[in-house]
């Protein structure tokens, strides 16, 4: 009697431990919801989304694989809730709004995160790093402030290396070696830009290369003919576009795969068509705009706003502006801050971010916070 009785508090411990794990974060993130988006002061909310962004960057949260809210101490157990591949592109987004951002202790915290992930006795990466989701985190290195670029190259090389690797035996980077035939836009954005910037930086006329063939590649068979928004990707084999067209978050990728190349590239011959393809994306994405200021998850059929999309398609917009000086594109970069502004907790957080993507064709109902939404909106505190 005595042993059914331990049995069957050990089960209903087991049960209550559970439904915490599941009850607690909902519950808080209700409450954390209160008063969400009440900013009125620009000012106020630049400086709460810097900070929380600063903050962040010390302790990056865990982004979740998993859509599910229910029983996750299960999938917690087996290590298939997080990942760290998208772990260091949300670290990327953070370091890359630090470097924009005008905080004093920008700086501070910015030099502190870099030296968690490379050792500077040697140059290299503390923790090998082998993922495609890896280049966009070398890049956010490689432009920050003040950082000495030829203490930090064998790093760098380490990540250009395995890019080539790829290249060699794929002709173009995929983002995943098990499907090897296809090329998803989050690949163009994640090491385009990191590319080019590396070969400027270390005279490598080898990493240009690939970064000019694999962003012209994506955007030739990559981009809907009829929208001229990105597929979610392509079948390098018969150049089949799979995914969806003008998914939020792909469209953002294609985004940044062009601003941030350009930057990287200066004086450059690719600078023309880069600048070409910028305009023509610009003038596509500002039609879609939702009236709140807000890009949505699938923006050519859906009318609720989504955070990690507006965050950086506003910066994008940000910067046709820079490059155009009309008009229509600083309005929608203030109308895409005034989104933001409406939805950002009392604490700075950016809320209402598309979660990861599980596949091709499967795209997260999730709508929470999420580190790289708060490094981008961290970006479009900084204007020209």
């Amino acid at each position: 009697m005595m042993l059914a009785v331990i049995v069957l508090s050990f089960i209903t411990g087991l049960f209550i431990a559970a439904v915490l794990f599941d009850v607690v974060p909902s519950v808080l993130t209700w409450l954390r919801r209160i008063h969400i988006g009440r900013w009125t002061d620009e000012k106020d909310w630049k400086k709460a989304v810097n900070s929380a962004g600063l903050k962040w960057l010390k302790k990056t949260p865990s982004v979740p694989v998993s859509d599910n809210t229910r029983l996750t101490i299960i999938e917690r157990l087996r290590g298939s809730y997080k990942s760290k591949k998208i772990q260091a592109w949300q670290q990327a987004a953070l370091l890359m709004g630090a470097n924009d951002c005008t905080e004093p202790e920008a700086q501070r915290v910015s030099e502190a995160f870099i030296k968690q992930k490379i050792d500077f006795s040697t140059g290299e990466w503390k923790e090998n790093i082998n993922s495609v989701d890896s280049a966009m985190l070398a890049f956010a290195i490689l432009s920050s402030r003040g950082i000495d670029k030829q203490a930090i190259r064998p790093a760098m090389k380490s990540t250009a290396d395995m890019l080539f690797e790829s290249a060699l035996k794929y002709s173009t980077v995929p983002y995943d070696s098990s499907i090897p035939d296809i090329r998803f836009v989050d690949t163009v954005g994640m090491i385009c830009p990191f590319l080019f910037l590396y070969a400027k930086e270390y005279n490598c006329p080898q990493a240009f290369e690939l970064a000019l063939r694999q962003l012209t590649e994506y955007l030739e068979f990559g981009v809907d003919k009829i929208t001229g928004l990105p597929q979610h990707c392509f079948n390098k084999k018969n150049n089949a576009r799979l995914g969806i067209a003008g998914w939020g978050r792909g469209c953002a990728w294609l985004c940044l795969a062009l601003a941030e190349s350009l930057n990287a590239v200066g004086e450059s011959p690719a600078a023309a068509p880069i600048t070409e393809k910028m305009k023509e994306l610009a003038e596509k994405l500002v039609d879609y705009q939702l009236e709140e200021g807000a890009w949505s998850r699938q923006i050519l059929g859906e009318s609720v706003g989504e955070s990690s999309a507006t965050a950086v398609i506003g910066w994008f917009m940000k910067e046709a502006y820079k490059l155009t000086s009309q008009d229509k594109y600083k309005i929608s970069f203030e109308n895409a801050v005034r989104y933001l502004m409406s939805r950002t907790r009392r604490d700075g957080v950016v809320d209402f971010a598309q979660g990861d993507t599980k596949s091709i064709g499967f795209y997260s109902a999730r709508l929470a916070p999420l580190p790289a939404a708060q490094g981008f909106a961290m970006k479009l505190t900084f204007f020209y």
